[in-house]
């Protein structure tokens, strides 16, 4: 197994812990943090962000960013037709965490903009991954004899 498939299964396995105990456990995460949330939100205003952008835009965007490593992990372990399977992980996946919340943990919310914002997460790490393989993929065969050929 390559190095890059090695960090991609090892990354992917701590990041989808991670994401699990963030999202299935019972009580909402932000709970007993709203100090912290405020504190967040002024910093995010008093650097020019729109004071509309709210507790909604980012818990939005939370979301977005929690999905992004599992995605750029996914993307370094998997080749080939894989990527198929790769690009399906991260809706089936969210579609999974807010159905369970929604049947079985009556303290969180199960929301569609949570599964829209972990799936777009989801593609914009496997965007990312995509890109550092082409970046740092290694000399096609034919590009190695043609330098030695010249």
């Amino acid at each position: 197994m390559q190095l890059r498939s090695r960090v991609g299964v090892i990354g992917a396995l701590l990041t989808a812990v991670v994401v699990l105990f963030i999202t299935l456990t019972p009580n909402p995460v932000d709970r007993g943090h709203s100090d912290i949330i405020l504190a967040i939100l002024r910093a995010l205003h008093a650097l020019g962000v729109p004071e509309s952008f709210g507790y909604a835009y980012l818990e939005f965007t939370s979301n977005i960013v929690m999905f992004v490593p599992l995605g750029l992990f996914v993307g370094l372990m998997v080749t080939g037709s894989q990527w198929i399977l790769a690009l399906a992980l991260p809706p089936l996946l969210s579609g999974l965490v807010e159905f369970t919340q929604l049947m079985l943990l009556p303290e969180r919310v199960g929301s569609l903009y949570d599964v829209i914002a972990n799936t777009a997460g989801g593609w914009i790490g496997l965007a990312l991954a995509a890109i550092l393989r082409v970046l740092f993929s290694a000399p096609s065969r034919q590009e190695q004899l043609a330098t030695v050929r010249s």
